[in-house]
């Protein structure tokens, strides 16, 4: 791309974990800015092999950058391997080179970057530095509740923030996630961020009008699994012989299951679905937001995604935590259930019991829905707005004086 080409105006960036988080917030903004300004050159980049189906029928381009694959021993994270059979050096090595050329031709005016200001492995450093002359802002979005992520409380983070970022967006709201948060991230990076509530990117898939989701019967419940280690067939287990002993041959179960994350394949894993006639076992698609909507119950790990979108779907939900060095899960869980206390049911994936999930399906089938205003669910039309505002007076100022006051930039679709 030469100087005399039209720069991009809105680069989104997030790496890719072990679940969806990070992916489907970038994805949901992405959309919004779609949908609030349709002329805007909008491109994403990620690594994430699930990054289309995120995406789904929505017109939105996309730069796919080589995977890393995490290593999980013990269901913790234990490093990283890659698809593409390069090292992991030579894969941090090229993907560095490929988002730093990505940043020297396309010349972003504006870049969103999710959870860490150097990006995954510090991919992120030659980019930032290539900017410099490009006049190109910068922005950090952080989810709800971060954990203990030590790349993200460090020195070097601060320092990075500091030298090359404009602004902070954070993806919670303090009427659930409490002030704490917000103020932890104000006082490492020594600037207040933005309040935007959830990034939800059901929201925003199932508010175009090609959203493909099946408009589904009513189901007795929904098992929403992004991806799977050893620990999730024993999960399943408890699940499958809690909904038999149940003593119902009416029962219908619909599960979405991702991909194995561990040395065992998926199909074993989820063979405890596999062998009862109560559940019917799917890939993950659009149809499960839908899904999700019509059913009576949600069985869910405590990841944002999945928070999200139970929140969306407005039903009462098990939340099991996955075990993680960071603690983020746990957190958050236990947030939303102080906030739904009637409605959401919190267990640890290492202590769950069939008897845990036999009491919490009789329990919360009286539960009433999860009462979440609006408001709480907008964080990607909030995100896109601020966006569109900053592009706007990137536009229109001198170096000399501009400054960041963002103000709403389009009038939301939603009541």
């Amino acid at each position: 791309m030469n100087n005399s080409t039209k720069r991009l105006d809105f680069l989104l960036y997030s790496h890719d974990g072990k679940g969806l988080g990070h992916s489907s917030r970038t994805v949901a903004i992405g959309l919004a800015l779609q949908r609030l300004s349709p002329d805007s050159r909008i491109l994403l980049v990620n690594g994430a092999i699930e990054f289309t189906y995120l995406i789904g029928n929505n017109d939105i381009d996309w730069i796919k950058l080589p995977s890393y694959k995490s290593n999980l021993l013990n269901d913790i994270n234990a490093g990283v391997s890659v698809a593409s059979n390069f090292s992991s050096e030579e894969i941090s090595s090229l993907r560095r080179s490929l988002l730093e050329d990505i940043i020297k031709q396309c010349r972003p005016h504006c870049v969103l970057v999710d959870h860490l200001p150097e990006g995954k492995k510090s991919e992120l450093t030659d980019a930032l530095k290539i900017s410099k002359d490009m006049d190109t802002r910068w922005v950090l979005g952080l989810r709800a509740v971060i954990g203990e992520v030590s790349e993200l409380w460090s020195k070097k983070s601060y320092d990075t923030f500091k030298d090359y970022y404009e602004d902070i967006l954070w993806y919670g709201d303090r009427k659930i996630h409490t002030n704490e948060n917000f103020e932890r991230i104000n006082d490492h990076f020594g600037k207040p961020p933005h309040e935007m509530g959830y990034v939800s990117r059901a929201v925003e898939v199932c508010g175009w009008p090609n959203f493909s989701g099946l408009r589904s019967k009513k189901t007795d419940g929904t098992i929403g699994i992004s991806w799977c280690t050893h620990s999730t067939e024993k999960m399943l287990s408890c699940i499958s012989r809690a909904v038999h002993e149940m003593n119902r041959v009416d029962q219908v179960w619909r599960s979405y299951v991702g991909q194995s994350r561990v040395d065992m394949e998926r199909e074993k894993i989820i063979e405890p679905l596999l062998r009862s006639r109560f559940f019917d076992v799917n890939d993950f698609s659009d149809e499960y937001l839908w899904t999700l909507r019509q059913s009576k119950l949600a069985i869910v790990y405590g990841g944002y995604n999945s928070i999200s979108d139970i929140l969306w779907a407005k039903i009462p939900s098990i939340i099991i935590i996955r075990q993680s060095r960071d603690s983020e899960q746990a957190i958050h869980a236990h947030l939303i259930k102080s906030r739904f206390s009637k409605s959401i049911h919190v267990f640890n994936e290492s202590e769950l019991s069939k008897n845990d999930i036999s009491n919490s399906i009789k329990k919360l089938a009286e539960a009433p829905a999860l009462k979440v205003k609006p408001s709480s669910l907008k964080g990607a039309e909030k995100s896109a707005q601020y966006l569109l505002s900053t592009l706007e007076k990137i536009k229109n100022r001198s170096k000399k004086n501009f400054y960041l006051y963002p103000q709403p930039a389009a009038k939301s679709i939603y009541p």
